[in-house]
């Protein structure tokens, strides 16, 4: 078991982008792979599930370490070293 998940998204014009150019892929391609993966998506996000937004305008590395320090305390030493 686990206390809580952390999902890492990014809208679907991003994620299309980036698969085209790393397997050059056609739109088309790249939303027929995203449709068949997505089957399942829940209507509501679990109270323990935390969203990090990895779209190219919020940097990943901050919403990581508030994670963090909500998760561990704002002064765990083994965490947050100086």
């Amino acid at each position: 078991m686990v206390d809580e998940v952390w999902e890492v998204t990014a809208p679907a014009d991003v994620r299309i982008a980036r698969v085209m150019a790393r397997n050059s892929m056609s739109a088309a391609e790249v939303k027929a792979r995203i449709d068949a993966q997505d089957a399942f998506v829940p209507a509501d996000i679990h109270p323990s599930v935390r969203v990090i937004s990895n779209d190219n305008i919020t940097p990943v590395l901050p919403q990581i370490e508030i994670l963090l320090r909500q998760l561990c305390g704002q002064n765990n030493p083994y965490i947050f070293a100086k």
